[in-house]
């Protein structure tokens, strides 16, 4: 029996299929393209469906795990700089997008979340959770949170306050 060369064995796993090439990298482990395309239609980029959304926002609050302030008060650094530039970790995916299928990309030219665009498009939204911390001001935070939420399921392209200030969107990547 003849043995597969390299191309033969990459069309075989279906990689050709992904338009990669015998030279370039490998998928990432989760086994998402990094430069999968994202969905256009003739109304601009598609709205990521809310549930998913919803569920990644609340993996996205877990991960850098914020009641470790309440032990390690130096802690909230880690936090806050998690949730200012989740969203520029490779491809646009913070952790909690990344296990939904999610990517923020610029509405411009379709390209992934640079530290840049995170930082704007979470600004507003790291300063809301700290107003949290007085309780004079919780009302206003829950007013904004509300906010946002609306924009998310309600707006036609699914953005929120933060997108508009980055020009950013939030799309499927499947």
């Amino acid at each position: 029996m003849a043995s597969l060369t390299r191309s033969q064995k990459a069309n075989k796993l279906g990689t050709a299929k992904r338009g990669r090439a015998d030279g370039d990298a490998p998928p990432c482990p989760s086994g998402a393209d990094m430069s999968a395309p994202v969905k256009i239609t003739s109304q601009g980029l598609v709205k990521a469906p809310f549930f998913r959304r919803f569920l990644a926002e609340v993996i996205d609050r877990l991960v850098p795990c914020p009641f470790l302030t309440y032990f390690f008060p130096f802690w909230s650094v880690v936090v806050i700089g998690y949730h200012l530039f989740n969203d520029a970790l490779p491809g646009g995916r913070s952790i909690g997008k990344g296990l939904m299928g999610l990517k923020v990309v610029a509405v411009t030219d379709h390209s992934p979340c640079t530290l840049a665009r995170s930082f704007l498009r979470n600004i507003a939204w790291t300063i809301n959770q700290l107003t949290y911390l007085s309780v004079i001001l919780i009302p206003l935070a829950l007013i904004y949170d509300l906010m946002e939420c609306l924009l998310v399921l309600f707006h036609p392209k699914g953005r929120r306050l933060g997108d508009y200030i980055a020009g950013t969107q939030v799309v499927p990547e499947r």
